[in-house]
């Protein structure tokens, strides 16, 4: 059976627009590190899919399997895995297994980047003053 015309156009013009989404996205993202680094980005717009592929690839390498260094570098590492989750939720919304295995590493390694950050940084120290805070036997505060 043959699609109607305006079903292929329709199909068409949707796809045209989740890909401008996405552009639209990539662009932001772009346009934040950017503003965070004071300078433009190491490389623009990807020419093709294989460098966009291969970028990809070197700077999780390089950042993902990074512990953080701060509180900024955490929200980047929790912004990437929850992209990797929306994506994920997307494809399988759409029957399209694109999200493989290593896709789920990455989201794993950015998960427990910023979880080991926020443990040593923000969840322990505070611990420790809240021990420092405890009434003591006596009912004095130390």
């Amino acid at each position: 059976m043959t699609e109607p015309a305006l079903s292929v156009r329709q199909a068409a013009g949707l796809y045209e627009a989740m890909s401008l989404r996405y552009y639209r996205r990539y662009l932001e993202f772009l346009h934040a590190s950017e503003a965070i680094a004071g300078s433009p980005a190491a490389t623009g717009r990807p020419d093709d899919l294989a460098s966009a592929i291969g970028r990809y690839e070197e700077l999780v390498k390089e950042w993902v399997r990074e512990p953080p260094c701060g509180a900024l570098a955490v929200s980047a590492l929790l912004d990437f895995a929850t992209l990797i989750a929306v994506e994920a939720l997307a494809a399988e919304t759409m029957l399209d297994l694109a999200i493989g295995a290593e896709d789920r590493l990455h989201q794993a390694l950015a998960l427990h980047e910023a979880a080991r950050w926020v443990n040593v940084n923000v969840a322990v120290p505070e611990y420790i003053r809240s021990l420092g805070a405890r009434p003591a036997k006596g009912g004095a505060t130390p």
